[in-house]
């Protein structure tokens, strides 16, 4: 929003009003309570911000190259924190995020950090990067954008299409690091999952760049979304979807995302996001974990490995086939797909080995596993877990 009126080589002007604006929220909340409208707050403040940055003499002459001819009216302030011309700016700023000058990986981390918050940790651990990869992709994005002068409108139709497969990867990770924290103490952080939801409701419904794979994607956050409130513990712990009640999930959203991904079905394309929403959709028609239709269910992900599957979901269809053919058959699959991939320094290789070689009565293979993946560096939550595991490898072994 505001990096439309600065241009993207002030990007870090737009950043810094931001960020100043936030910095204050923390300040006046703690003393004086969070306020009843705590966006409008935020919105007041950065619009006054802005105008600071415009009318102050010093601050005019030391930016004045970055503004840019064109100083903003009052009327154009105000338009710029209205709610259509704010939800329009996100879309508008993923597009832009997305353009063809930059690097896939470059994009998604540069959309990341400037629309979605991500620290460098968090972007690391979603791309499966070092931080310090992640830390040069933001760098170097943020000055081949400045260099270029890309513009902020939005593309013409035949380079949407272009685009729109990073816009959805991007708002795919938004949901997926509040589907499970990797940098803060909760589990759960469902405020990342509702802006992802909330953005991608707009994406597909919007009359210009809506589409089925839009459809799809937003089926499939909903399916997930429909579980929170079975997905943590009454002592904030995760709950694996063995273990969760049922009768808890939200059957309104699942008929909701039904509905989405029966829309999705429109059009002759099928994307990675109609094939995990479609794995979804087994989990939550089923009645437990042993009544899953796992014939389906590793159908869909042979469908994913054919089109280009990420590591993760590559170990999700070995876990799949130890549910449906036993915890040996895991473990050769793992040999034989996942040891030499981007897993192989993760946590969730090593925890699903540890599992696998548990339920196999390998008691000593499963510690040692566990071990590793604890020293991987897992989040706060996912350490809780393989904690307990490990506790309670060592009583069974006493």
């Amino acid at each position: 929003m505001l990096a439309k009126h600065f241009s993207l080589r002030n990007l870090d002007l737009a950043e810094d009003v931001v960020q100043a604006t936030l910095m204050d929220a923390l300040r006046v909340w703690r003393t004086h309570g969070v306020p009843d409208n705590p966006t409008a707050w935020v919105r007041r403040v950065a619009k006054n911000k802005l105008l600071d940055v415009l009318r102050h003499d010093r601050m005019a002459t030391s930016h004045a190259s970055r503004i840019g001819k064109n100083e903003l009216s009052m009327e154009a302030i105000d338009d710029l924190f209205l709610d259509s011309e704010i939800a329009d700016s996100q879309l508008r700023m993923m597009f832009v995020c997305c353009s063809p000058q930059l690097a896939d990986e470059d994009r998604i981390a540069l959309a990341l950090k400037t629309l979605c918050g991500f620290g460098t940790e968090e972007i690391a651990r979603a791309l499966l990067i070092t931080s310090e990869a992640a830390k040069k992709r933001l760098q170097r994005a943020k000055a081949l954008l400045a260099e270029a002068d890309v513009s902020l409108e939005l593309p013409e139709p035949t380079e949407l299409e272009r685009r729109l497969a990073g816009v959805h990867r991007i708002l795919y990770l938004l949901f997926n690091e509040g589907y499970l924290s990797t940098s803060n103490d909760d589990s759960i952080r469902r405020e990342l999952c509702d802006e992802a939801i909330r953005l991608t409701t707009l994406l597909a419904d919007h009359p210009r760049y809506g589409r089925p794979s839009s459809d799809a994607l937003l089926a499939l956050m909903l399916f997930h979304a429909s579980r929170f409130d079975s997905r943590i513990d009454e002592a904030g712990r995760i709950v694996l979807l063995g273990d969760q009640d049922r009768t808890t999930w939200d059957q309104a959203m699942i008929d909701l995302a039904v509905t989405r991904l029966d829309r999705s079905a429109r059009g002759t394309v099928i994307s990675r996001y109609h094939l995990e929403a479609g794995i979804a959709y087994e989990h939550c028609r089923a009645t437990s974990l042993a009544t899953t239709n796992w014939d389906a269910v590793i159908q869909l992900y042979d469908a994913l490995i054919g089109s280009g599957v990420t590591a993760i979901l590559q170990l999700n269809r070995v876990i799949a086939i130890a549910e449906r053919d036993g915890p040996t058959a895991g473990l050769k699959a793992i040999r034989d797909d996942c040891l030499e991939s981007t897993l192989a320094q993760h946590h969730l290789l090593h925890a699903t080995i540890a599992e696998l070689h548990r339920r196999a009565g390998d008691v000593d293979l499963a510690m040692e596993a566990i071990d590793r993946a604890l020293a991987c560096s897992p989040s706060p939550a996912e350490r809780q877990i393989l904690l307990t595991k490990r506790q309670a490898l060592q009583q069974a072994t006493s």
